[in-house]
């Protein structure tokens, strides 16, 4: 499939048999919390507003998962999301060690620009838009790692791998692809954030029905 019909089928699989409501809910929750929690003081506070909309993100995937792997008649209810513990912990290790990756090499190539070249302010500035792209380049590679945790309840690491290879030969479609919702983001900017609550379990499942299509092309 191309862009367009990943988009259309995705889109369809959203709106048929009310699966919106599952992942749309789970979006409100986690927006939700997000602000009520914006600018709060108190580490417990913040720990614990973490947890609570990691877990809640997880099962926002989990749900465009089993919606884009639908058939045309099937409901995506509760019980069809749940995870077991264990793919919860991993798929929290992945992201703090992801995070934690590319937190250390922007900030280390941060640092050395700033410390190396300050005579010369542009090399630094240099340095530091690298350190950015850099950071964006190996959250792309990563792009499908949590899919493939929840898909396949692959390892940390093997999941890494995986997403790897997958978006390897691919970098600029996917770039391409995350450019193509550009005036749905608007759209959701236009309405006060309203519509991100369908927005985003939209594009959710497009990349997800992306990630199927190359998993399987690499399959076969």
């Amino acid at each position: 499939m191309n862009r367009r019909e990943i988009k259309k089928i995705s889109k369809i699989q959203l709106n048929r048999n009310g699966n919106w409501k599952l992942p749309v809910l789970l979006t409100a929750l986690g927006l939700m919390i997000s602000w009520f929690f914006q600018g709060e003081e108190g580490l417990f506070l913040s720990i614990a507003a973490t947890i609570v909309t990691s877990l809640i993100n997880i099962y926002f995937v989990k749900s465009c998962l089993q919606i884009a792997k639908s058939e045309e008649n099937e409901k995506i209810e509760w019980s069809d999301i749940m995870i077991t513990g264990n793919m919860f912990i991993k798929c929290i290790l992945y992201s703090v060690i992801i995070s934690l990756l590319v937190t250390v090499i922007t900030l280390g190539l941060v640092l050395v620009g700033g410390t190396v070249f300050t005579a010369i302010p542009i090399l630094s500035v240099a340095i530091w838009i690298v350190a950015l792209l850099l950071g964006w380049i190996i959250s792309i590679y990563a792009a499908f790692s949590i899919f493939v945790i929840l898909d396949k309840d692959a390892d940390i690491f093997e999941a890494f791998k995986i997403s790897v290879s997958l978006v390897k030969g691919r970098f600029w479609k996917m770039i391409i692809f995350s450019l193509s919702f550009i005036w749905w983001y608007l759209l959701g900017i236009v309405t006060l954030g309203i519509g991100m609550f369908w927005v985003m379990p939209y594009m959710t499942i497009s990349f997800c029905n992306y990630y199927f299509e190359i998993y399987s092309s690499e399959d076969n």
